[in-house]
């Protein structure tokens, strides 16, 4: 019907009184039944249809309005409006009586702490039920739910980040609240390192393990900062971390770190000393009258020697040399490696001296720089470089140095290999020592014969 028409409340508005949480229903009824548009307020606030607010119309005139899930602010007046007619009630909200005497509070844990939250109800043994953001919890190893007399109380055990959240404790239609946030823990050495002894000459690796994730982390030796390379390697994968030392040596002994922040973690390494050896004995020789013998042996490790002929000891003069040389090895050993023929190529190991002399070969032969092989050296490191690749240089290397050596395989993608085919070429890239070798030089030799002896004291 028309808005321009008159419009009667036959029915009128009546006032409601309900408790907080519940719905409220107001009814009117208007003559013709037909008549619109018409309008419902709260106060001064339009009401529309919502999940909240539901407005019906009624056969016979009727039309509805129900409230629902109301709050102590949400009493007022309710108006009805058709056309120049209005109908009024009061809508009262009530505060529900209490069904928790202690309410739940806001908690805060540290991850790995327990949470407890404890609540009571104004009834004995009040059958309550706990949810957390919504979804009801179920008792379990980590999660203890009790109850005693008036007493109801949720326990979860190392709580993790994940337990955050809103906890309810619902009983007879009520409910109490609590916010919980869960901090993250400060990351600590979950197992330190440990005291570790092991021989000389070997690699020792020490161990240890975060709680969580954390770079950078920095390892030392007493206060040196330790950096990777050379004698020392640093790894770190996840929570685990290892420092490993190589090539040990006694004056490596002593106190390692760990450490991040305020955190550290300390152990005693101990390196025992081998004794020294002999690991290439003094060879027999047979030399013409005036001429110059040399003889030489070697050790496992420097260390003092003494020459004798027969029992007398030897000193360095006008006809005795007496010469020992520091012992050398590879730190790094050479990496086999494949490339495409035509590219370059890099064959890289490291000694533990700088500077040492070496000597690069290929299938026994040795190798001699030209336009396509480049021996080079910086330090300890040592390369050999190779360039515009070809079938026949496929292979083995090897990089020696004294009696020393490592050897690796090189390659060549894609082409076919002809293991008889003549490689390399002659000649010497550089000239090698005996490392750790002790040496007797006697020139001008007479006619007679000649035992020595070279003695570790």
């Amino acid at each position: 019907m028309s808005a321009g028409q008159r419009v009667l409340i036959t029915e009128d508005l009546e006032d409601v009184e309900v408790r907080e949480g519940c719905s409220a229903t107001f009814s009117c009824r208007i003559s013709p039944a037909d008549y619109g548009p018409v309008h419902w307020f709260l106060d001064k606030t339009p009401l529309h249809p919502n999940e909240l607010n539901e407005i019906e119309v009624q056969p016979g005139g009727y039309h509805v309005l129900t409230l629902r899930q109301l709050a102590l602010k949400d009493s007022g007046t309710v108006h009805f409006e058709a056309g120049d007619q209005r109908a009024s009630a009061t809508l009262r909200v009530t505060e529900k009586p209490s069904v928790f005497s202690r309410e739940l509070t806001d908690a805060t844990v540290t991850e790995g702490e327990d949470l407890t939250l404890v609540c009571e109800t104004t009834a004995l043994d009040s059958p309550v039920c706990w949810t957390k953001d919504g979804k009801a919890l179920r008792p379990s190893v980590r999660c203890q739910l009790s109850q005693e007399g008036h007493r109801a109380q949720l326990v979860i055990a190392g709580a993790t980040l994940q337990d955050g959240g809103r906890y309810r404790c619902e009983s007879r239609g009520s409910w109490s609240s609590s916010i919980v946030r869960v901090h993250a823990r400060p990351a600590r050495f979950q197992e330190g390192l440990k005291d570790l002894e092991v021989l000389e000459g070997g690699a020792a690796t020490l161990r240890c393990t975060l709680s969580s994730v954390v770079t950078p982390v920095e390892w030392r030796r007493g206060d040196e900062v330790l950096r990777p390379g050379g004698k020392y390697r640093l790894c770190q994968e996840g929570t685990a971390l290892e420092l490993v030392v190589r090539d040990l040596r006694p004056q490596d002994s002593g106190q390692y770190s760990c450490c991040f922040g305020d955190q550290m973690t300390f152990a005693t390494l101990t390196v025992r000393a081998l004794p020294a050896e002999f690991i290439g004995r003094l060879r027999s020789k047979e030399a013409t009258e005036g001429a110059t013998a040399t003889l030489r042996c070697e050790l496992s490790k420097e260390a003092p020697v003494e020459w004798r002929k027969g029992s007398e000891t030897l000193r360095a003069g006008d006809r005795v040399s007496l010469r020992q040389a520091a012992q050398v090895i590879f730190r790094e050993p050479l990496q086999s490696l494949q490339a495409e023929e035509g590219s370059s190529v890099t064959l890289r190991c490291e000694l533990s001296q700088p500077n040492a002399t070496v000597v690069w070969s290929k299938g026994g032969l040795e190798l001699q720089a030209d336009g396509r092989r480049e021996p080079r050296q910086r330090g300890p490191t040592v390369e050999l470089v190779l360039r515009d690749l070809r079938r026949e240089d496929s292979g083995e290397y090897t990089c020696a140095c004294g009696p020393r050596a490592t050897s690796a395989t090189l390659t060549i993608t894609g082409l076919q290999r002809h293991p008889g085919h003549p490689m390399g070429g002659t000649g010497s890239v550089g000239m090698s020592g005996l490392a750790g070798s002790s040496a007797l030089t006697i020139p001008s030799l007479v006619a007679e014969t000649l035992s020595c002896t070279c003695t570790v004291p």
